[in-house]
């Protein structure tokens, strides 16, 4: 395999096994669903729960109406109960 095919396929299969980093996470987060870039830190900060948001929008729910629950009322609730 030449050495440019190498670095191709690198690529190409690197992408496949290689997690989705925070930062991706919060970039594609604002693109794909359009919100705001802080809504986008928060719930990128915790990889459960940004599972849980993206499972809440795939099962149909807006990612507004999502985003909104998650940080006002599951988060909310946490703390509430975690102090």
């Amino acid at each position: 395999m030449a050495n440019q095919e190498l670095e191709e396929w690198n690529k190409k299969e690197g992408q496949k096994i290689s997690p989705e980093l925070p930062d991706q996470k919060v970039e594609r987060y604002i693109n794909e669903f359009g919100i705001k870039i802080y809504d986008a830190q928060v719930v990128s900060s915790q990889k459960e729960l940004a599972d849980f948001f993206e499972d809440m929008v795939r099962s149909g729910a807006s990612a507004k109406v999502a985003i909104g629950w998650l940080t006002t009322e599951l988060m909310g609730r946490l703390k509430k109960h975690l102090l």
